[in-house]
C-alpha cells in the first residue's frame, strides 16, 4: 500500500507557478495595450476640449478637407486601379517608375538600357550634323544663300535687332600659315608694394608680350612661365613693332600658372576662330582658326632684381617659308598649285 501511494503522488501535476497561473488565467486585454493606451489619451484629450468649447458657448468645428488630398482615379487608362497621383520624389531614384500590376511587366526597361539608348541617340545626332556641316553640298547652298540679292538678313533667336552692314566673311590669307593661340590672362600685372614694385605694364607692352620658362612644379606638377614685356626705359623697346628685327630689351613682369587647352578634336573641324573686322578698309571680315587656349592665373609680381632679356626675331630660312606656304595653300589656290607635287593635297 506504501508504494501505491508513493505511485499516485509520483502522477499528480506539480504546483504552477504564480505568473504561471496568471498567464494562463489571464484576465486583461487581448489587443495591442500600447495602442489602446494611446487611444484613451486621445479620447481622453478630445473630451477635454470639447467640454472647453461647449464651456465657452461654441462647438468646434470640422477642419476642410486639403485641396491636395483628393482621391482620384487615373483618367489614361479606365482599367487601372491606380490613383490620378504624382510620382513620389522617392520614386524618382529608381529603375522603374510605376507599379501599376495591370501593365505587363515586359514593358518596363532598366535604368542602363535608357541611358545607353539616350547616348546612342545624341551620338547619332552629332554625327549627322558633323556629316552637315562638312558636306560640301551643303556648304555651297549656304554661300548661294548669301550671295542672293536684296535678302534681308534675320537673327535666328533676337528676331527685333537690326543689320547694320553686311560684310563677306572671309579667310586671312596673309596669316593663315601661322598659328595663333588664344592667350587668357586672369590677374594682369600689378605693381607690389614697396621700393622694389615692378610698375604695371601698358596695353601696348601686353600686345608685345612673350611667355617664356615654361617649367612644371615638383611640389603640385603646375606648369609654371614668366610674363616679360618690352622695357620702357629701352629706347629700342619703346616704339619697337612685333615684326621688327631689332634686339629689343624686355623685363620679367609677372609669373603666372599656366595650363593648355585644346579648342579642336583630332579629326574634328575648327570651332574656334579669330575674327578680323574691317568695316571700313576691306569692307570685309578675315578669320583665322584657333587651335589652343593658354590660361595664366595666380598671378605674381615680379621684384626689379630681375634680370632682362634681349629678344631678337629669327629670320625665316627656306623650309620654315615652305612650311608657313603649305599651310597657306589651304585657302590659297596658287600655293596649292605650286606644292601640290610636294605632297600637299587641296
Amino acid at each position: 500500500e506504501e508504494d501505491d501511494d508513493d505511485d499516485d503522488a509520483s502522477r499528480r501535476p506539480k504546483k504552477l507557478h504564480p505568473e504561471d497561473e496568471q498567464l494562463l488565467n489571464w484576465e486583461g486585454s487581448t489587443g495591442d495595450t500600447a495602442a489602446e493606451e494611446l487611444q484613451i489619451s486621445r479620447d481622453r484629450k478630445r473630451a477635454e476640449s470639447r467640454a472647453i468649447f461647449l464651456a465657452n458657448g461654441t462647438t468646434p468645428k470640422k477642419p476642410p478637407p486639403a485641396a491636395g488630398n483628393k482621391i482620384k482615379r487615373l483618367k489614361k487608362d479606365a482599367t487601372s486601379r491606380v490613383l490620378d497621383e504624382a510620382t513620389q520624389s522617392w520614386m524618382k531614384k529608381t529603375t522603374y517608375l510605376a507599379n501599376d500590376p495591370n501593365q505587363s511587366v515586359h514593358r518596363f526597361t532598366s535604368l542602363a538600357k535608357t541611358k545607353k539608348r539616350t547616348a546612342d541617340e545624341i551620338e547619332k545626332e552629332l554625327k549627322k550634323s558633323r556629316m552637315k556641316v562638312t558636306d560640301p553640298e551643303t556648304i555651297e547652298k549656304t554661300f548661294d544663300a548669301a550671295s542672293q540679292p536684296n535678302k534681308r538678313r534675320k537673327h535666328p533667336t533676337k528676331k527685333n535687332l537690326t543689320v547694320v552692314y553686311d560684310l563677306p566673311l572671309l579667310p586671312d590669307v596673309t596669316s593663315w600659315g601661322h598659328t595663333f593661340t588664344h592667350v587668357v590672362i586672369d590677374k594682369p600685372p600689378k605693381a607690389l608694394p614697396g621700393s622694389n614694385s615692378v610698375a604695371p605694364p601698358t596695353g601696348d607692352q601686353l600686345r608685345k608680350a612673350f611667355v617664356t620658362d615654361v617649367s612644371k612644379n615638383p611640389d603640385n606638377n603646375r606648369m609654371n612661365c614668366s610674363l616679360i614685356v618690352p622695357d620702357a626705359d629701352d629706347p629700342a623697346g619703346a616704339g619697337a613693332s612685333n615684326n621688327s628685327g631689332t634686339p629689343t630689351l624686355y623685363k620679367l613682369a609677372q609669373r603666372f600658372d599656366l595650363d593648355v587647352s585644346s579648342l579642336k578634336e583630332d579629326d574634328g573641324p575648327y570651332v574656334n576662330f579669330l575674327l578680323i573686322i574691317d568695316p571700313h578698309g576691306t569692307q570685309s571680315v578675315m578669320y583665322h582658326p584657333l587651335s589652343s587656349r593658354v590660361s595664366l592665373s595666380s598671378g605674381r609680381p615680379a621684384s626689379q632684381k630681375s634680370a632682362p632679356t634681349l629678344v631678337s626675331k629669327k629670320p625665316l630660312d627656306a623650309e620654315d617659308t615652305k612650311d608657313i606656304e603649305i599651310r597657306t595653300a589651304e585657302v590659297d589656290v596658287d600655293l596649292a598649285e605650286k606644292h601640290r607635287d610636294s605632297g600637299y593635297n587641296s
